[in-house]
Parts: C-alpha cells; structure tokens; sequence
C-alpha cells in the first residue's frame, strides 16, 4: 500500500474516530437533558438557531478553505485568515448581543436576550483557533484534530451535566457549547507552534477572497435555508412543536453528521493532492461515490426501522410526537450524504463558482416549500424535503459531471444496486417484524441483525471490491498510527 494511500485510510479513520465520538457523548448529553429538559426549553435554542450559525458562516468567511486549497500560502496569507477572523467574530458578537431585544420580541420571548447574549460568544472563541485547526486539515493530520475535539467536548458535557442536575435548565445546554468552544480553542493553541508572526495584506485578502467568497455565499445560503424552518415553526407554533421538531433533526443529524463530516473531511484534502491527474481525480471520485451509496442506503433503512425504539428508549414518552417527524426525514440524508461528494470534489479543483451555484439551487429549492409548512402543515412539508433534496442530487449530478469528465449513467449502476440491495434489507426487516412470533421489539432486532448480516453477503458476492474497501478501513482502526 503507498505512504498516501495509508495517510488517507488514517486520516477517514481518525475522522470517523472524531465523528462518532463527537455524536455518540452529544448523544449521550441529548438523552440526559431530554429527560431532565422540556421540549418547550429545547424549542428556544431552536429558535436562535439561524441567527448563532449565520454568524458562525461569516466568522468562518470560507478563508480557511481557501488556504487548504493553495498549496502555496505564505506566513502573511495565514495572518490575514487570523485577523480577519478574530475581528469579524467581535463585530458579529457586538451585533447579536444588541439584537437580543429584536429576537425576542419577533418570538415573544423574553427569555431569549440572556440566552443570545452568552450563546454568542461561542463563535468569537472558535475564531480564533481557526487556523490552527486548518493547518492540522492541511497537514492530514485528523488524529491530533480528534484529540483536542473529544477532550473539549467531554469537558462540556460534564460541565452541562452537572448544571442541568442543579437546576440551570436550558442554560445547561448554552454552557455546554461555551464550554466546548473556549477549551477546544485553548488546545488548539497550546498544541500548535503557530503564531500570527504575518501581517494582513490586500493582496493576501483578495486572493483568498476570490476562492473563499463563493464558499462563504454558498455556506452562508445553506445555512439560511436549512434554518429557515425553525424561524417559521418557532414563530407559527408553540416553542413545544419546535422543540419536537428540533429533537427529530437533531437525531437524524446524528448518523447524517458522525458519516457525512468524516466522508466530507477526507475527500477534500485527497482529491486536492491528485487534481493535476484528471484520470485519477475521476477514478477517486467515482470509487468515493461507490463506497458512499453501498454505505449510506442500507444505513438509513436500519436507521428509519428503529427510529420509534430509538425515541422511547433515548428520550422518553414526552418526545414520542417526534418519532413520525423523524421516520420522514430520515430519508434525507441519503441526498445530503451524496451531495457532499460533488461539493467537495468541486472544490479541490478549484471551481468554487459553481459550488456556490449548486449550493444556491438546492437551497431555492428548499425555500420553494417553505409554503407548504405554512399553509398545508409540518408533515406534509416534511414530506416535500426528501422530494426536493433529492431533485437537488440529480441537479448535482447533471451539472458537476461535465467538470469531472463523467456522466450521469456512470452513476446509476452504483444508484440502481444500492436501491435494490436496501429493499431486500427493509424486506427481511418488515418481514422478521410481522411474522417472527416473538415480541415486537424482539423480532425488529433480529430482523435488523439478519439483514446487515445478508448484507454484507451480498457485498461479498456481487461487490468483492467495496467490501474490500471496508474491510481495510476496519482493518487500519487496529494499526498504531
């Protein structure tokens, strides 16, 4: 095996390490303060939601990107990311901390002021540890960036934990973020010899600009729209229809985010370093595109069986309303998954304008429906989402294809097999459920265990090289790197 090929099987290990230790001790948080927590608390951070990320978006200004993309960046480049940032953040804060008035009266909430003017500081801290934290993505070096976000992370959670046993509510989940972001950001520092030894220039500004800018757009769109409906339900429902709606997209983000981020973060930086050899760039983007549909497709069919389980053990009988909100839009994160692919590969050649494109289309397409929610209801428009991002993929698809040299047939035999093999899973599932005559519970279990099983059978036979593939990502979690 090459030296590149082990640094990038090392580099999605230690990403998918990062992933599912980020989501499963989040997770572990969520059940503990979804029992000690009301929906209707849950509902108000909700509510802050599209306000903290858009902020977030632009603090984060696509710069950093941009410098993982040019493999020439000097000392004044990185110095420039830095103070940009930093100042940025602070303007940002000072905005949100003067519109926390304004906020909640558009909720008719007053106890959103305190609540926005400590949950801001969250992206002031984050920063200014954004360089380092890029450099370590330049360097493939994911092991070092786990370690510090699982420390930090486990700190804060510990930290909400005891506040939500002592009465703080939903100040427990703000000081949790804070928490996180302040340590996380400290170990950055202390870990790295960088120091903004550069100055801010123009010239480094415009040039990262230019590439950075369609990303910040793009980002800051995104972010836009995929927060909308939590502005619109918070203000058309009550705080407790939100925060059911808040625990659903939480939950399905759970498997969406650990997969998705760890997929995301590996593809850049490995497509970057072969974008001169258009052929291997195309073979690497295909073969991700085939590990990331054999993958994702029965993951969400295991997923979308044990969602009710999943509610009820997790967080209780009082989130139970969720579980019909989370069977529905389980099924986005196929699309989302699959779309992350042609943004990234996008992007390590270079075209962050029709990134920024893409990205724009797909979220016209999400606002589009945003009038269903209002005048027909929340599942009808929940329903609508899994439709419209799967109309965004084949957009996708379509317009990335000629940039990649490929087509869109060289993508449907990947498509057409992941479908099938996912149907014959739900079938055994559906069928262990109705007619094992156990317990309910029992037999969904078993089911669910049969199917993996067959499975991964059926990789063995019809795809020996994905499973393979998977074999050896497995393998290297044993390796001492």
């Amino acid at each position: 095996m090459s030296d590149f090929r082990k640094k990038s099987i090392n580099s999605g290990k230690w990403n998918l390490i990062l992933q599912v230790g980020q989501y499963g001790i989040t997770f572990f948080l969520s059940i503990v303060l979804s029992r000690m927590i009301s929906p209707a608390e849950f509902g108000l951070t909700g509510m802050l939601s599209i306000f903290i990320s858009i902020a977030t978006i632009i603090t984060n200004s696509g710069l950093a990107s941009a410098l993982v993309f040019d493999k020439n960046a000097n000392e004044d480049d990185y110095a420039t990311v830095f103070y940009f940032n930093a100042i940025i953040s602070l303007l940002l804060y000072f905005v949100l901390f003067f519109s926390a008035q304004l906020i909640a009266s558009f909720y008719g909430q007053q106890e959103l002021i305190p609540l926005t003017r400590w949950i801001a500081l969250v992206f002031v801290f984050n920063a200014f540890s954004i360089i380092q934290n890029t450099i370590l993505v330049i360097e493939l070096d994911f092991k070092t960036q786990s370690i510090i976000k699982l420390i930090s992370l486990i700190i804060s959670v510990i930290v909400a934990i005891i506040m939500a046993l002592t009465g703080f509510g939903v100040y427990s989940i703000v000081a949790q973020a804070l928490v996180q972001a302040f340590i996380g950001s400290a170990l950055f520092w202390f870990q790295s010899s960088w120091r903004p030894s550069g100055r801010f220039t123009k010239k480094s500004f415009v040039k990262l600009w230019n590439y950075g800018s369609k990303i910040l757009f793009s980002n800051l769109f995104t972010t836009l729209t995929q927060n909308i409906d939590n502005l619109l339900i918070g203000k058309i429902f009550q705080p407790t229809i939100l925060g059911l709606f808040v625990r659903a997209k939480s939950t399905k983000a759970i498997p969406e985010s650990i997969f998705t981020l760890a997929f995301q973060t590996s593809i850049f930086p490995i497509l970057t370093k072969v974008n001169e050899d258009k052929y291997e760039h195309k073979r690497k983007h295909l073969q991700f595109f085939k590990i990331g549909s054999f993958f994702i497709f029965p993951l969400v069919v295991v997923f979308f069986y044990s969602s009710r389980e999943l509610v009820l053990f997790l967080y209780g009988d009082k989130w139970l309303n969720a579980v019909e909100y989370l069977e529905i839009i389980s099924f986005t994160i196929i699309p989302y998954f699959l779309g992350i692919l042609f943004n990234q590969t996008l992007l390590s050649m270079g075209d962050s304008k029709l990134f920024m494109k893409l990205n724009m289309f797909r979220r016209v397409l999400s606002i589009i429906n945003i009038p269903i929610a209002i005048y027909w209801g929340l599942i009808p428009y929940l329903y609508s989402m899994v439709i419209f991002s799967s109309i965004g993929l084949i957009i996708d698809i379509l317009y990335s294809s000629p940039k990649i040299n490929t087509q869109f047939k060289d993508y449907l035999p990947t498509l057409f097999k992941s479908i099938i093999y996912s149907l014959v899973m739900a079938l055994v599932i559906v069928f262990c459920t109705k007619f094992l005559l156990i317990g309910a519970l029992s037999a969904k279990i078993i089911g669910i265990f049969i199917a993996i099983f067959l499975y991964l059978i059926i990789l063995y036979y019809f795809e020996f090289q994905i499973f393979l593939h998977f074999t050896e990502i497995l393998k290297s979690f044993t390796n001492k790197q």
